[in-house]
């Protein structure tokens, strides 16, 4: 039998459709294989990215979480400036992110009433100096209503009494005052040390007279590029009189405040004379130089006599008043008292410069004895040389103060 190309015995042809059986069947299982392989890294594909969605979600809210608690910090902090400005010569001005200044007018402006000082800066009697000096934290006794006042007199008069004999002596008494006085420094301390810390967001220990006077300015209302307009040109900026006269006499100060070596800058002990003059002894004779030229007005001698004291300043009262002049003779009576039994000391109706001083000092020691002696002296209804709880709240209006007290403010008041 003639055989043609390609063709094959019945035998070889068995064995090659085997081999074919086999090849097919080695790659259907490779190709099913591959398959499992395929879909087995499909599924660890979609099982990573779905880790990593789950994961990105919790980075997000964690982020987003951070985000909002540096948010509130930022507004839970307000004494720290958010944003930092640059003059052209180099001083750093402190301005909120609106640029807005961080303290009000009233922080930033040296106190007109200093607590604990017998004397106000304009030469009248502090008329809550008592309460200064014995309650301390007066406005709290003032809010409050008739029982809370007696409960909270109580609470006093209980810590007064060191040895809780029931009574308290003169030397109980002298201590109590002195430790308020204190407290009122410490207060004043620490508020001190707040604006300060506000004025220098560089914290290089010192506040510039620039500084001071462009926030005073946006504190009261201008823009910052007004203030610090004004702070370059004086005339660029109208004011009304009332604050530029202000502004000159904080200028005085900061320069009597501005110790060796005077470079128009304070550190933070100056900046403490210049808020609070009582606590400082240069400060002081400053101001007493500045009571004596408004109250001696007849010889101009530098001394000050008894007439020149109790005088009723010049106000703006045109209508004679009934109640007018009761307050009037009211004030003229209590000046005459302190001119003679306080601040004349050595009761030669004429009052120096150092006995001024030594009147307006609050760390005087001579104040809180003289003080205790008063006391003592107009509630003592036994005359025991102590007083009990209740000789004190039968006079509570001696210690608290009363309507009688607030008339003749209102009467300090109207000048």
């Amino acid at each position: 039998m003639l055989k043609t190309h390609g063709s094959t015995s019945p035998v070889q042809d068995d064995m090659n459709a085997q081999r074919l059986n086999d090849h097919t069947r080695t790659v259907h299982g490779e190709v099913k294989y591959n398959n499992n392989r395929r879909t087995e890294a499909l599924g660890r594909l979609f099982a990573h990215a779905f880790f990593c969605w789950r994961n990105f979600q919790l980075i997000s809210v964690i982020f987003l979480i951070i985000l909002l608690s540096a948010n509130q910090l930022v507004y839970a902090l307000p004494a720290i400036p958010r944003d930092l400005t640059k003059s052209p010569d180099n001083v750093l001005h402190v301005v909120t992110a609106t640029g807005r200044p961080l303290l009000k007018k009233e922080d930033l402006q040296p106190p007109d009433h200093l607590d604990a000082v017998r004397m106000e800066q304009d030469g009248h009697l502090n008329r809550d100096y008592r309460k200064e000096v014995f309650l301390g934290n007066h406005e709290a006794f003032e809010d409050g209503t008739a029982e809370e006042t007696v409960k909270k007199l109580e609470d006093i008069v209980h810590r007064v009494d060191v040895d809780k004999d029931g009574l308290i002596s003169l030397s109980e008494l002298e201590d109590w005052i002195i430790q308020k006085v204190q407290e009122h420094f410490d207060e004043s301390l620490e508020e001190n040390a707040h604006v300060f810390k506000a004025l220098d967001p560089d914290n290089d220990g010192f506040i510039t007279w620039k500084e001071f006077f462009i926030q005073f300015l946006m504190a009261k209302g201008y823009s910052r590029q007004k203030a610090e307009q004004h702070s370059e040109d004086y005339e660029s900026v109208r004011m009304d009189e009332a604050e530029n006269d202000q502004l000159i006499r904080y200028k005085f100060r900061w320069s009597e405040a501005d110790e060796d070596p005077q470079d128009n800058r304070l550190t933070i002990n100056e900046f403490k004379n210049f808020r609070h003059p009582e606590q400082s002894k240069t400060m002081l004779n400053h101001m007493v130089k500045d009571i004596l030229s408004n109250l001696d007005q007849e010889e101009r001698d530098g001394i000050l006599t008894e007439s020149e004291f109790v005088v009723v300043p010049i106000g703006d009262v045109e209508v004679v008043q009934s109640d007018w002049l009761q307050q009037e003779q009211q004030w003229k009576d209590e000046r005459q008292k302190e001119f003679r039994e306080i601040i004349d000391t050595d009761r030669n109706g004429r009052v120096t410069s150092e006995e001024l001083l030594a009147y307006v000092d609050p760390k005087n020691p001579n104040h809180a004895k003289q003080e205790a002696k008063n006391l003592i002296n107009l509630a003592d209804t036994d005359k025991d040389l102590h007083l009990s709880l209740k000789e004190i709240l039968e006079n509570k209006d001696l210690f608290i103060g009363s309507k009688m007290c607030n008339a003749g403010k209102n009467f300090h008041d109207e000048f």
